[in-house]
């Protein structure tokens, strides 16, 4: 599942945060290492598909409200979803590599 995929379900509601999948512990993790002005581009849906107008108009709002440029939310956008990609993947690698350790010294 993509990493966005996540980000919606874990968001939508509060029982999702509280999910004991690997991805889901994976996600929060590493939402906890983005910065304040990046977990609010991230929570408010800035990348969000849709109506072309709309998005924009949202996404000048939130510039606004974040007090940057309508630029610096729609170049945050991609770098922002490739750093949350890179850790989450690095995240259940590790934890894969964990599990299996833990399977062969039989714990």
């Amino acid at each position: 599942m993509p990493v966005i995929s996540w980000i919606r379900d874990l968001f939508r509601n509060q029982e999702n945060r509280e999910h004991k999948n690997p991805e889901y512990q994976c996600l929060d993790k590493c939402m906890e290492n983005l910065s304040p002005r990046e977990r609010e581009i991230v929570l408010t849906g800035a990348w969000a598909r849709g109506n072309k107008v709309a998005k924009i108009h949202y996404r000048r709002e939130l510039a606004a409200r974040l007090g940057i440029t309508y630029t610096d939310v729609i170049s945050d956008v991609p770098r922002i979803k490739a750093k949350l990609e890179q850790c989450v993947r690095k995240c259940l690698n590790e934890s894969t590599r964990i599990q299996h350790k833990g399977e062969q010294n039989g714990t």
